[in-house]
């Protein structure tokens, strides 16, 4: 028993630990929220000035609450543009920081990439 045993934690260190990833999934509607980005000039191409934010992708159900960034207005919207009037399925990582995935009427709009 002690050798199979040993073999497991040999062959477990050699291989590396491999377990399911648990994921988090919720279906709502995008909420987003802004925080001012004054360490970030940005510069249109008329040549003006304009302010940049970061931008929260919020999804909530229920008690569950999560804000992931999302992008930094107006140099980026976001992997995929999502629209506040719409439902969507978001999949996330097990600590609620990531989104792995975005489905929208039974369609996969995105995908992290590994």
């Amino acid at each position: 028993m002690k050798q199979i045993m040993t073999c497991l934690i040999l062959c477990t260190a050699l291989l590396g630990c491999r377990s399911s990833r648990s994921v988090i999934e919720i279906t709502c509607k995008p909420e987003f929220e802004y925080e001012p980005r004054p360490d970030l000039i940005v510069t249109t191409r008329d040549g003006e000035r304009a302010d940049a934010s970061a931008q929260f992708l919020i999804v909530s159900q229920n008690s569950q609450r999560y804000r992931i960034p999302w992008g930094t207005p107006p140099v980026s919207r976001g992997p995929v543009t999502l629209s506040k009037h719409q439902t969507y399925t978001f999949t996330l990582d097990q600590t609620g920081e990531m989104v792995r995935s975005v489905i929208q009427e039974d369609k996969l709009i995105y995908e992290a990439q590994d």
